[in-house]
């Protein structure tokens, strides 16, 4: 998202930007924002949604902790596995979803370190200290570069939905619908490249 912000800058010198980067679903209006990227299983419909892809998501780990810790071969054995947890107040992440054909197995999964940052779960799961679930764009590299490997590929996550989101169509100013546009463009063009390395691409 950064660099956008000096790109927008040049088409609209007068607005103001105030950059919030969190993992943490916000209250949008509580929080007064005007546009909001989520990725996440979107349910609440009294936003507008500028769709920009459906998103795969993925269960890996590294080849070290792969090594001391024989890679599960169904759902039901990630529970003897450390699982690196996305955490903060309202996260689901203490349940991971998974697909087996066409139902979704939900089960619960724990670990011994938990973060409120999905950076840092990459990096303790390169560092081998666990099972992670990711967007499969965001460990693209890693999975190309065999530093991270897919667990359970015949039961993958479920999807969530990329998007840029806002309170209400009506009440967006020009400037920030401008900035969706930029923010959706700029998105699909990242999202698609990073699935390339593995060659994947992007659905919309």
């Amino acid at each position: 998202m950064a660099p956008l912000i000096p790109a927008f800058r040049e088409r609209h010198p007068e607005a103001d930007v105030h950059l919030r980067l969190s993992d943490h679903l916000l209250d949008l209006v509580q929080e007064a924002v005007d546009v909001a990227v989520r990725l996440a299983q979107m349910r609440d419909s009294t936003f507008t949604l500028r769709k920009v892809a459906e998103i795969e998501r993925i269960l890996c780990a590294s080849p070290d902790y792969l090594a001391e810790h024989p890679a599960p071969e169904s759902p039901a054995e990630l529970i003897d596995h450390s699982c690196l947890l996305l955490r903060f107040p309202g996260s689901e992440q203490f349940r991971w979803t998974l697909r087996d054909g066409d139902e979704a197995v939900t089960l619960p999964v724990s670990g011994r370190i938990d973060a409120d940052d999905g950076d840092v779960l990459t990096e303790w799961a390169m560092k081998g200290q666990g099972i992670v679930l990711k967007p499969v764009f965001e460990v693209a590299s890693h999975l190309a570069d065999g530093r991270l490997v897919p667990i359970l590929p015949g039961t993958p996550p479920a999807p969530a939905t990329l998007g840029v989101v806002y309170p209400s169509r009506k009440m967006l100013p020009a400037r920030a619908k401008s900035f969706v546009e930029m923010t959706t463009e700029a998105l699909r063009a990242h999202v698609g490249a990073q699935l390339a390395l593995i060659g994947r691409r992007l659905m919309r």
